[in-house]
């Protein structure tokens, strides 16, 4: 049975299907940062494991997941946050996601900053 997670600003939270820039119909599991719940959708910002795209995002940035803020965040690997990247995905997307950690209100702020 599908289950809808409470999500809330901040949360770091892995999503079963997100589609790539490049061809919507394409897409990967992915971490994921909720900036804001919009009533039936969320307001996202992804990350990628593919630092090597941090040319084309001016405004990324690589958290370290040995970091307190990466431990807290629930990172696996250094990840590539990309604002220039935010997105408004619809809610249902959201089904049997895993919420893997919080972002500190500070760093949330920061983020939000440079949307």
């Amino acid at each position: 049975m599908k289950t809808m997670p409470t999500l809330n600003p901040g949360d770091v939270v892995l999503v079963g299907y997100y589609g790539h820039q490049e061809d919507k119909s394409v897409g990967e599991a992915r971490w994921i940062i909720v900036i804001e719940d919009l009533q039936d959708e969320f307001e996202v910002v992804p990350m990628t494991s593919e630092v090597s795209q941090k040319y084309r995002y001016p405004k990324s940035f690589i958290v370290d997941d040995t970091s307190v803020e990466g431990k807290k965040m629930g990172l696996k690997y250094p990840p590539l946050i990309m604002p220039e990247r935010k997105s408004n995905k619809k809610k249902i997307a959201f089904y049997n996601s895993i919420v893997k950690g919080k972002c500190s209100d500070d760093f949330l702020e920061k983020l939000i900053a440079l949307l």
